[in-house]
């Protein structure tokens, strides 16, 4: 009893407080629901007071029971209250008792005007059709002035839409400062269609908003769409479980655009556990401007790939501005199109647990965005692709990464763009894969200059597998300063910079226990080409190279700049240079070097140059000064400097050093020069020996490096340097010493002398010949010295020296008994000599003497070597030279005609002839003119890529005249002049074909109707157009107008078909070709075959002969595509260029596939030959081809006419000219890959 009477005072003090406050209330009951019950009249009609309240008390209302539609206008404040446990609106999956709510604000003074609060919507349904136009509420406002509130309301299972909002108005915000739609606590459960659809008809941006504040969603779908100019504000919000609507229109889970002019504002709010499991992002916008603060993404995913597709095409200053913000376990965050005007800015955000196992990059996949990320972490990552989209300008300013791993792609990339990096940390950086970038850091400027910035950056303990960090380009500048890498195993350098032209300062900066494993890719920091280069205060502590240069290494360098001043190198080692190495490519351009302040300490090489390594040959020490070198070692020589030339020792200048125990030399060069050491008779200008045949004749040589030290070679390094010494009489003392530093050149008359004991090599730098022996013909001959086994030169100063001594086939021995009888003997050789394989043996002596240490084993042709063992193969420097010279500029001009029909792309003569087309064939010819890069192959690889990129290439040029020809050869008609008019239309074969189809299914049709049927179509072709004389062909006209089209129609479709049928092809046909390819693969285990050319050796791939077979069918498709062409080009209705095309392909049945058919049967065996032979006659027959098929375009485009259809399209009857279009949507329907 207690409690009714509470709940009466209660309810009573309710009603009069309502009363008082809001003014007019009404309460509605369900029992009053009925189709006649009239809701909107009751509304409608008491607006008289300051508000109007209309109270639905009761627990439920069933909405099934009223009218579809509820139309109210509002012009002062009205309320629908529910009870306070909230009144339930069941629509029992129906789509009654719609509300279509007009706004009409009349007093500018007043607050709210529409209010829903304390309701809850369910089981709103349209019976699972969709319907247009159709949701639980519609409600439109055409004045800045009003607001709609819906307060504490729930919507759970409604099926279908539940608000359109549409507005009229131009400023943001009503004169309470509030937003003119707000949903207050209100709860979203279960709905599966959109909540909000807004539009603001006056399109004014950011003058419209719709605010979420303390709501709760789960289990929705597509929840808000923005038709344009729209705000939409989220704030202490909770969304979860949210996937996409079956609406067309919507293209993103959460939010999506359709004008665009947007901004969405997301704060205090949590997103979690979202598996979007169709194709479509969570976010999708249209020129939209995007702000999240402090608001937490956690397990968002989207079989998109990423969560905000932002399409920011236009330049209206659109931006994304994230802060205080969490993405964790999520998908990748952007993708979509930007302009570079946008900009992207991240600060004190949490980038966390992100794996993404498709290849796309994890941030963002925009092109030509400006990012800016401050106070961020990035920790966790696993990916496939970078980051960051690739031309992206990216500025890092205290950014972490940490535990970042990236599979056989950089994690950041960027090209075109510059690159900003300060205060930045990244540690535990894992870069695996197989692919060639990656890498932490790609910075590629590209043609013009960018600059790369790394300002107080760390780096520590990570693993590449490539270079840590790499530079490209053509030019750019670089500023490393305050950076330390340290822990790092790469698969390359820690930073390699391979642009053309680059200027780079690294200084303050600190290198630490860094390893290179790559033994083709020398130093840590490795820098090439043209370059200005400063190294200042700088630390190179234990770093190790498998290849040279343990901290520095400069290779192929054409001019440089070099500053090293006040650097500490320390405990570095590589195999050449343990800390610094010097390389550059012949050159005559002087180099400047300044080095000042440096310390070289501990380092180690394991071959020469402990310290550094100079192979330079045109340097000039501009400074050199208080550089210390101590304690260095290297396992060969040169412990503490090492010129690989000794003609340029001089570089280096000793006296600017500080030296001190170094290993193997402070200084040293390869070897220089040798000297003799044996005491003998000097005479006049001469010396001389005076002994008897068979004498011992003791001598004595010393080698020495370029700083005259002698090389001790305690590793036998240069123990294979082999010294010969030789006699030559007078008669060939010319002939000597033109050739004194090649034995085999040497025409030496051995017959008079045995020489004994006359081989040696070099031990500690010394050779000893001290059981040299001579057996000779007394006569004066000369001793001359030979160097074997050494490529290199070395200088010989040993004097002139006179030893004073006192005769069957050209290829035996004359050998006599003891009755002084001459007989002949073969020649024996040594062991070692492969006689019949390689070499034939030649004797040493003409008589007496066969000694198989002495005969001389002759090399056959193709063989080289002291013992003949070492194959001569074929040189394709010349070729290789030919095939850059024509293939680079070829490319550079299709690349340029590329982009000078992309730009006229809108052009009638490209867009209506098929601008897919000619960009195909343009880049089939590309691919096939790489393919002579590959030509000289001695690689397995490079026989492959030969093949792959010809074949592709070919075969899309094929492709694409196929579809030109077959297409006019289908839809082409052929049109027999008389008396210049048109006396007959006639279609070509193809279409007589189908009239003969056509008419044996006509058999069925009375002789009535068939003459009928004629005398209609006799009068509609007497009324095309009389003066002109057109007649159809009997056939044709038997058809009559409906069946033209079908006609039309079917040849139509016979043409789409050839399209698909030639696409499917292709397809197989690469298939096809790649399975060829990954066969020999497996097969041959990246081996070719290497057989004798002549006097050389080459290498021979096993798919020379099915290039062969390719190359026959190519021939023979080629021809039929020609037949078929000739025929194409002689109908009405096609192309101009088809005509062009065709010649084209004579051109290229002549200069293509026949040369290499011409070349595989006559030049098999001259590899040479063949390649230059092939390689200039394709080259021409393809550029003739690509003049044919570009040369209208150019020209007409050029003189303004490439919309004048009669000059790109031929249709010359006047009975047909407004057909044309007609004509250009056939063509263009054919070629669709998805028809209309």
């Amino acid at each position: 009893m207690k409690k009714k009477c509470k709940f009466l005072l209660w309810s009573t003090y309710t009603i009069l407080f309502m009363i008082l406050t809001y003014g007019k209330r009404i309460s509605i009951k369900n029992e009053d629901f009925s189709e006649d019950f009239k809701l909107d009249e009751i509304i409608n009609n008491n607006q008289h007071e300051d508000e109007l309240i209309i109270y639905f008390g009761d627990p439920v209302y069933d909405m099934s029971l009223l009218w579809f539609n509820i139309n109210i206008n509002i012009i002062n404040k009205v309320t629908f209250l529910g009870n306070e446990n909230g009144t339930i609106f069941n629509y029992n999956y129906t789509k009654r008792g719609c509300f279509f709510i007009s706004i009409n604000s009349v007093d500018s003074n007043k607050g709210e005007l529409f209010t829903l609060e304390n309701i809850i919507f369910k089981n709103y349904s349209v019976g699972g059709v969709a319907t247009d136009g159709v949701q639980i509420m519609f409600v439109r406002g055409y004045s800045d002035k009003f607001q709609f509130l819906v307060k504490n309301c729930t919507f759970t299972e409604n099926e279908y839409k539940l608000f359109r909002i549409d507005v009229r108005c131009s400023v943001n915000k009503n004169d309470n400062n509030a937003p003119f739609v707000l949903f207050d606590h209100c709860n979203f459960i279960n709905n599966k269609h959109r909540i909000t659809y807004a539009h603001n008809e006056n399109h004014v941006p950011d003058a419209f908003t719709v605010k979420f504040q303390d709501c709760y969603f789960n289990n929705n779908r597509g929840l808000f769409y923005s038709y344009s100019y729209m705000i939409y504000e989220y704030e202490r919000c909770y969304f979860s479980t949210i996937d996409m609507d079956t609406d067309e229109l919507t293209l993103g889970a959460f939010f999506s655009t359709l004008k665009g002019t947007d901004k969405l504002i997301i704060s205090n709010s949590v997103f979690e556990n979202i598996n979007i499991q169709r194709h479509f992002p969570f976010i999708e916008g249209v020129s939209i401007t995007i702000e999240i603060n402090n608001s937490t993404f956690t397990d968002c995913y989207s079989e998109f790939g990423h969560l905000f597709e932002i399409k920011n095409n236009v330049k209206n200053g659109n931006y994304i501005n994230i802060s205080d913000s969490v993405f964790e376990s999520t998908s990748g965050i952007f993708t979509g199109v930007s302009r570079e005007s946008n900009a992207y800015i991240i600060s004190n955000s949490l980038f966390n647990n992100i794996t993404l196992l498709n290849a796309i990059p994890a941030i963002s996949d925009i092109k030509y965005t400006h990012f800016q990320i401050s106070d961020s972490n990035f920790n966790n990552i696993d990916i496939n692709k970078p980051l960051f989209n690739e031309e992206t300008s990216l500025k890092l300013i205290n950014v972490n990464f940490n535990n970042i791993k990236s599979n056989s792609n950089p994690i950041i990339y960027i090209h075109f763009n510059d690159l900003d990096i300060s205060n930045t940390n990244f540690e535990g950086i894992n870069c695996m894969g197989s692919n060639g970038d990656t890498s932490l850091i790609v910075f590629d400027s590209g043609e013009k200059r960018q600059k790369l910035s790394l300002n107080n950056v760390n780096i520590n303990d990570g693993i590449a597998n490539d270079s840590l960090i790499k530079i490209k380009g053509n030019q750019n500048d670089i500023n490393i300063e305050n950076i330390n890498i340290n822990n790092i195993v790469s698969y390359g350098s820690i930073i390699e910079n391979s642009s053309r032209n680059s200027k780079a300062v690294i200084s303050n900066s600190n290198f630490t226990k860094n390893v290179n494993n790559n033994k083709l890719n020398c130093g840590n920091i490795h820098f090439s080409h043209n370059l200005d280069l400063s190294v200042s205060n700088s630390k190179f502590i234990n770093n190790i190279s498998k290849s040279n240069g343990g901290a520095i290494c400069l290779d192929n360098i054409n001019s440089m700049e070099l500053n090293l001043m006040s650097n500490t190198f320390d405990g570095n080692s590589g195999s050449n240079g343990g800390a610094l190495y010097l390389e550059d490519i012949p050159s005559n351009e002087n180099k400047g070097l300044n080095i000042e302040n440096n310390i070289f300490n501990r380092n180690i090489a394991e071959n020469f140059g402990g310290a550094i390594y100079s192979n330079f040959n045109h340097l000039d020490i501009n400074n050199a000064k208080n550089n210390k070198i101590t304690f260095n070692k290297a396992g060969i020589d040169g412990g503490g400097v090492f010129i690989k030339d000794y003609y340029y020792k001089n570089i280096i200048n000793k006296e600017s050093y500080y030296l001190e125990s170094n290993y193997n030399n402070d200084f040293s060069t390869k070897p220089s020069y040798i000297t003799m050491n044996t005491t003998l008779q000097k005479e006049s200008d001469y010396y001389i020996a005076n002994i008897y045949s068979g004498d011992y004749l003791p001598l004595k040589f010393t080698l020495f490096d370029g700083y005259d030290n002698i090389l001790k070679d305690v590793t036998k390094y240069y123990s294979s340097i082999t010294l010969k010494v030789i006699l030559e009489s007078e008669d060939n003392l010319n002939n000597s010493n033109n050739n004194s530093n090649n034995s085999k050149d040497l025409n030496i008359k051995s017959k008079d002398m045995i020489l004994l004991g006359n081989i040696g090599s070099f031990i500690n730098g010394r050779c000893d010949l001290n059981n040299f022996k001579i057996y000779a013909i007394p006569s004066i001959y000369y001793l001359k010295v030979v160097i074997e086994n050494y490529d290199d030169e070395i200088k010989l100063n040993i004097p002139i020296i006179k030893v004073k001594i006192n005769n069957c086939g050209e290829n035996q021995i004359k050998m006599y008994d003891r009755n002084n009888m001459l007989y002949c003997e073969n020649p024996e050789c040594e062991d070692n000599c492969p006689i019949n394989v390689s070499a034939y043996c030649k004797p040493f002596y003409e008589e007496r003497k066969n000694d198989k240490s002495k005969n001389m084993c002759i090399c056959l042709p193709g063989w080289k070597g002291p013992n003949c063992e070492n194959k001569i193969y074929i040189d394709y420097v010349n070729i290789k030279k030919l095939n850059m010279i024509i293939v680079a500029p070829s490319v550079v001009i299709i690349l340029v005609y590329l982009l000078f029909i992309k730009w006229h792309r809108e052009q009638g003569i490209i867009k209506n002839t098929g601008y897919l087309k000619i960009v195909l064939l343009s880049t089939g010819l590309i691919i096939y003119l790489l393919s002579f890069l590959f030509s000289t192959y001695t690689e397995l690889y490079e026989c492959i890529l030969n093949f792959i990129l010809k074949h592709i290439g070919v075969s899309l040029i094929v492709l694409i005249s196929y579809i030109y020809i077959t297409q006019s050869y289908i839809l082409g008609i052929k049109v027999v002049r008389k008396n210049n008019k048109y006396n007959n239309f006639i279609t070509s074969n193809p279409l007589l074909n189908f009239e003969k189809e056509f008419n044996k299914k006509q058999n069925g049709i009375s002789k009535s109707n068939e003459n009928l049927n004629k005398n209609k179509n006799s009068d509609k072709a007497s009324t095309i157009n009389t003066n002109s004389e057109v007649k159809f062909s009997k056939n044709f006209s038997l058809l009559g107008s409906d069946n033209v089209n079908t006609v039309i129609f079917v040849k139509e479709k016979e043409a789409y078909s050839s399209l698909v049928e030639a696409i499917v092809v292709f397809i197989g046909y690469i298939i096809v070709i790649f399975s060829i390819c990954i066969y020999n693969i497996l097969k041959y285990s990246n081996k070719l075959d290497l057989v004798q050319n002549q006097d050389y050796w080459v290498y021979q791939c096993k798919l020379d002969n099915t290039d062969f077979f390719i190359n026959l069918i190519t021939f023979i498709f080629l021809i039929i595509l020609f037949l078929r062409g000739r025929k194409a080009i002689v109908n009405e209705n096609i192309f101009i260029c088809v005509k062009y095309i065709t010649y084209a392909t004579f051109v290229i049945i002549s200069l293509g596939p026949l040369i290499n058919i011409a070349g595989y049967f006559a030049l098999r065996e001259e590899r040479y030959e063949r390649i230059t032979f092939e390689s200039i006659l394709n080259f021409i027959g393809y550029m003739i081809l690509f003049i044919f098929y570009s040369w209208d375009k150019i020209y007409y485009i050029i003189k303004n006419r490439g919309n004048e259809m009669d000059i790109y399209f031929k249709l010359s009857a006047e009975e047909f000219t407004d057909n044309k279009e007609d004509f250009m949507k056939i063509y263009e329907n054919c070629n669709r890959i998805k028809r209309k």
